[in-house]
């Protein structure tokens, strides 16, 4: 005979007894009536419920890393990259350290005291160098997509967190210049350089070169020549620069050229400089 407690409530209970659920059947084949134990499900919810808490903390640890580390690094895809239809990456413009400076119209003229030997030319190249060695300190330099450099330290000779070390560009050509002059100078007294002296000129030419087609000044320049081009196999094809041009009337004419602003820029440079360097 069936049991009825398959059908109803397994029995009356007051306000404040505990549910007695449907159980198993016995081994009898009847329901027992008697109440399930509650610890095993209790314990099993405990658990699940500390699962969860610990999932939810690692989840949490998790984008708070993740958002710190954005701060530091660029995001990437960035809306300064673009893409070619191949998928190749170009044309990356990072945020930059250096702020914008500005354009400072300039005629370019022969500063004769850049071209004489001797202490006076000396002094006119040296007044020319920003303070600090052209070396600037970055705080956290990846948010710039610049590459690792010589880390920063304090007076005690500790590394400064976050902080790396760079050379101005600017500096190092004027110095790759100020470099070819002395080695010029020498020869003009019959000193001739050391070995690894040669290669360091070679070098900073190949440098200026790079740092020439890499500012690529466009301005249109006033010729003396009137079209006529000597040969690339001449000697003196590459006759370079020429003097300040005249015109018919004997006034000078120069080209007006757009340039950065050395002035703020050699400020920005020594505001930036290395801590304790002058």
């Amino acid at each position: 005979m069936p049991s009825p407690l398959r059908f109803r409530s397994p029995h009356r209970r007051e306000k404040d007894a505990p549910v007695i659920p449907r159980t198993p059947k016995s081994p009898r084949g009847e329901y027992t009536g008697e109440p399930v134990p509650e610890e095993g499900s209790t314990a099993k919810r405990h658990r699940l419920k500390t699962v969860f808490s610990v999932l939810l903390l690692a989840a949490a640890l998790s984008w708070a890393l993740f958002s710190y580390r954005q701060k530091l690094l660029p995001a990437f895809p960035s809306p300064d990259w673009k893409t070619t239809s191949t998928g190749r990456v170009n044309n990356f413009k990072p945020k930059t350290f250096a702020p914008p400076f500005g354009e400072a119209p300039s005629v370019f003229t022969d500063q004769y005291e850049f071209q004489l030997q001797g202490a006076r030319g000396d002094r006119a190249w040296l007044r020319m160098f920003p303070k600090g060695d052209g070396r600037i300190s970055v705080r956290y330099p990846r948010k710039y997509g610049l590459p690792s450099s010589a880390a920063a330290v304090d007076g005690d000779g500790h590394s400064i967190s976050d902080t790396e070390i760079y050379d101005v560009a600017i500096v190092r050509q004027l110095e790759c210049l100020a470099f070819i002059r002395q080695i010029l100078i020498d020869y003009d007294h019959e000193q001739h350089p050391h070995v690894h002296e040669r290669a360091q000129v070679f070098h900073c030419l190949d440098h200026v070169r790079q740092a020439l087609l890499c500012a690529a000044d466009t301005t249109p320049e006033p010729t003396r020549d009137g079209g006529v081009v000597s040969s690339p196999n001449s000697p003196h094809h590459y006759v370079g620069h020429q003097k300040t041009v005249g015109n018919r009337s004997g006034e000078s004419q120069s080209a007006l050229h757009s340039c950065k602003n050395w002035t703020a820029v050699r400020t920005w440079i020594e505001e930036n400089r290395v801590a304790g360097v002058e």
